[in-house]
């Protein structure tokens, strides 16, 4: 391997935190922790409630979108926005009009070691049919197909969370109107983002644990280059 790519990729682990490290697992549960503490909080104010009660709560909405499975609606509330940093509210609401889940949607959640992994998937997926980019990308069902009115791309969103992550991490992948992929993003999803029961999730909620650091590999050293992606929008 060139002394520069070398050179490249431990700087990018090191500023990516490495959560192979027991300290970089140790933050990032730390972190998370933190995170889920702040919607938890948010989500037993509001689940149950009217939508309106999340208009109140969280602000102006940045967008709506429909989940082709599920019937239900997603909406974004911005919280802020940093570069490749977007961090939002969503608010579940079902077909009556309740709210049934609250999460928090962190662009990049793990920072630069995110940027280092889209610029290895992005080689897989762009340009690809959703059939090929699930494939190539070996990603399983999609947990939700969003569509947004007066846009005409539909984002499909899939579970990669693996044993380093205490809390959900999502994938969207954006399709163009001719059916290929034209994005793909990684999105920490703090507290509950799918159709489960508020009962059941609250149970797994409190039952998670950190992962052991000791059997953490990282794959930073997958990437030849770190690309950063558009926003959400």
């Amino acid at each position: 391997m060139p002394t520069t790519r070398l050179v490249a990729l431990l700087a990018a682990a090191a500023l990516a935190g490495c959560r192979a490290t027991p300290s970089g697992l140790g933050l990032a549960a730390l972190r998370d922790g933190i995170r889920l503490a702040d919607v938890r909080e948010i989500e037993k104010e509001l689940v149950g409630r009217p939508v309106e009660e999340a208009d109140r709560k969280l602000g102006e909405r940045a967008f709506v979108r429909h989940d082709e499975l599920s019937g239900d609606e997603l909406i974004f509330y911005p919280l802020w926005s940093l570069p490749a940093m977007d961090h939002f509210h969503v608010a579940r609401i079902n077909a009556s009009g309740e709210i049934t889940a609250i999460s928090g949607w962190l662009k990049n959640a793990d920072g630069l070691e995110d940027l280092i992994k889209l610029g290895f998937i992005k080689r897989k997926v762009v340009g690809r049919t959703v059939d090929e980019a699930r494939e190539r990308a070996k990603l399983a069902e999609p947990n939700l197909i969003l569509t947004e009115e007066g846009r005409p791309e539909r984002f499909f969103i899939f579970d990669v969370t693996n044993f380093t992550h205490i809390l959900p991490r999502v994938m969207q992948l954006t399709i163009g109107e001719d059916g290929r992929c034209v994005r793909a993003e990684y999105f920490g999803a703090i507290s509950r983002w799918t159709a489960e029961p508020v009962e059941q999730a609250s149970e797994r909620d409190d039952a998670a644990q950190p992962p052991d650091p000791s059997s953490a590999e990282s794959d930073v050293g997958k990437a030849e280059n770190v690309s950063s992606e558009e926003g959400i929008r």
